[in-house]
């Protein structure tokens, strides 16, 4: 049971009801954090000139934007962040219709026009209004003849997974989160629920936030004044795979629900669509399995924002574009989702960024808790819950992991929320410390822990006002055996990602000496120095070809070798 210290009567029996619900309703440790390892993430991340303490989020956001979009999208969220300190790593460029030819689709077709080593940063705008030349296009502008950021939702899930694959490499994060507004969370969605847009079988999404995402579909274009006025041109493969049914043969839209790629189906306009290979294999007639059919992963967080600004007579409550019940992922899908509710119309929604904050509130249920690495401030969010949310106290949940036995204690500051409550409990789910605080900053008393896995769970009543201030924290971890020798260090030591097109890291507890990398034949091809106390650090095989590298770690006494797979 919690100890609680001056809390409110109110919040008292909230957080003790709210515990005991947590941990009734689906908490279990059942395949939660399988591969759990250190090193996950670097702190290379750079300080901001304000010269605030080095924080960052817990995992790395990518925004994707919607039809007609590109990276403009975001401009009130993007302001505001980097006003909290949040470091940009700039956009994420890809042209989906390189040869330009509209009635021939397939993953071919993809440009990146990314560096194969982009920067380390919290957040990153995709952008598909590029050209076929690489210039990245804002909203307003459309000189491109490709029709790139109206181009098939399955080419934008393929281009996702490759920018996912970037970022994972240059942070060092083992997972990402995921933004989407309208077409975008679709984007999201497509590479979610296809694996083979994976990079290495794995989805490395830690949480999905849709805003006005037509998860069942829009039928809201479809006439001349659309694409006279918007840019939206009505043969588009993105028109196309965004149906919820098609005008004229009736059908529900094949992308989302499912059907067979033939016109009598697919049929829309007078015109007709450019392509009907809705999964752009390279030819058409195929069967497809919808969007809306295929498996969704649930060991991840998700949230939608939906807006209720207009009645549509073709779809009733709405943005003015998506439908009340078509925006929310919970209507088509278990899962554990919040819904945020806005007044405003389809294309001002991201101009909301209280909304888009709330949504991006770190997890309540430990089962989805976000990875933490001891000893790196990190920044979060107290924030008013969704309007279907199971708790109304905030609970921001993180998993962390120590191999030696010694103490953590846990560093506040910035905190606008009081009183603040902090619990760490085990892998059992039993409290091991759980405390109140009424100040902005503190630091908590230490606890001792055993090696394994722990949570580190922070709680708060929120008001309308929280999330303008993200707190920030550090866990501190000291272990008990300084003396540890290197043996027993480098036992622990884990190489990530393997395997990998260019960067890895190497996390390791405690150990000084030198890591040799060579080749398969045995040739040298990097030496570093590994200090004292550094919990990762970075190498880079960009130079060299592909294939099999070995790594030495030396220390005075011992020695240990670990594979990497360069791909």
């Amino acid at each position: 049971m919690k100890t609680f210290t001056n809390l409110l009567i109110a919040i008292l029996f909230a957080t003790i009801l709210t515990a005991q619900s947590k941990l009734e309703n689906g908490d279990g440790k059942t395949n939660c954090f399988p591969e759990l390892t250190l090193g996950l993430r670097t702190s290379h991340l750079p300080c901001t000139e304000k010269g605030i303490l080095d924080t960052h989020f817990p995992y790395p956001v990518i925004f994707i934007h919607g039809l007609r979009g590109s990276a403009d999208t975001w401009t009130a969220f993007y302001n505001h962040v980097l006003n909290q300190g949040w470091s940009y790593g700039g956009h994420l460029m890809f042209n989906l219709n390189y040869d330009e030819d509209f009635g021939s689709s397939t993953l071919n077709d993809i440009k990146d026009f990314n560096a194969s080593n982009i920067e380390a940063a919290d957040f990153y705008l995709m952008n598909f209004n590029v050209t076929v030349n690489g210039v990245s296009q804002g909203a307003s502008t459309n000189t491109d003849a490709s029709l790139s950021n109206q181009s098939a939702i399955v080419k934008q899930g393929n281009a996702l997974g490759k920018a996912i694959e970037k970022v994972l490499q240059a942070t060092g994060s083992d997972k990402v989160i995921l933004y989407g507004h309208s077409m975008g969370g679709l984007c999201a969605r497509e590479y979610l629920q296809n694996p083979n847009n994976w990079p290495d079988g794995k989805h490395h999404v830690a949480k999905l936030v849709t805003s006005g995402t037509p998860h069942g579909g829009s039928n809201s274009t479809g006439t001349i004044l659309a694409q006279i006025f918007t840019g939206i041109d009505e043969s588009s493969e993105a028109v196309r795979d965004l149906r919820r049914s098609y005008f004229y043969s009736g059908e529900q839209g094949v992308y989302l629900f499912g059907g067979t790629e033939n016109s009598t189906i697919i049929w829309d306009n007078l015109a007709g669509f450019y392509s009907l290979d809705v999964n752009c294999n390279g030819n058409t007639g195929n069967s497809i399995t919808g969007l809306n059919q295929k498996q969704i992963s649930t060991d991840l967080d998700f949230a939608c924002i939906v807006s209720e600004w207009s009645f549509n007579p073709d779809f009733g409550c709405g943005d003015g574009i998506v439908g009340c019940e078509e925006a929310n992922l919970k209507n088509y899908y278990d899962v554990l989702s919040e819904s945020f509710n806005l007044n405003v119309s389809h294309t001002n929604m991201n101009d909301n960024v209280q909304r888009s904050v709330e949504a991006l509130d770190e997890p309540d249920y430990y089962h989805l808790s976000y990875y933490l690495t001891p000893n790196e401030w990190s920044n979060a969010f107290i924030t008013q819950q969704g309007s279907d949310a199971e708790y109304s106290i905030d609970y921001d949940d993180f998993v962390f992991q120590i191999y030696q036995t010694g103490k953590v204690k846990v560093e506040l500051d910035n905190v606008s929320a009081t009183p603040f409550g902090i619990s760490i409990l085990n892998d059992d789910y039993e409290y091991l410390f759980d405390e109140t605080y009424n100040s902005q900053t503190f630091t908590t008393n230490s606890t001792h822990l055993e090696p394994g896995i722990y949570y580190l769970e922070f709680y708060a009543n929120p008001d309308n006002g929280n999330w303008q201030t993200p707190y920030n924290f550090k866990l501190h971890f000291t272990s008990d055996s300084p003396s540890t020798t290197e043996d027993e260090q480098a036992e622990n030591s884990t190489v990530f990602p393997n395997p990998t097109s260019n960067k890895f890291t190497i996390g390791i507890q405690s150990f000084s000496g030198t890591a040799t990398v060579y080749n398969g034949s045995g040739q040298t091809v990097q030496i570093r120095p590994f200090e004292a106390n550094i919990i990762s650090q970075w190498f880079d095989l960009s130079e060299y070809p592909t294939g099999v590298y070995y790594v030495k770690l030396q220390g005075d006494n011992t020695a240990k070798t670990l594979k990497v797979i360069k791909i």
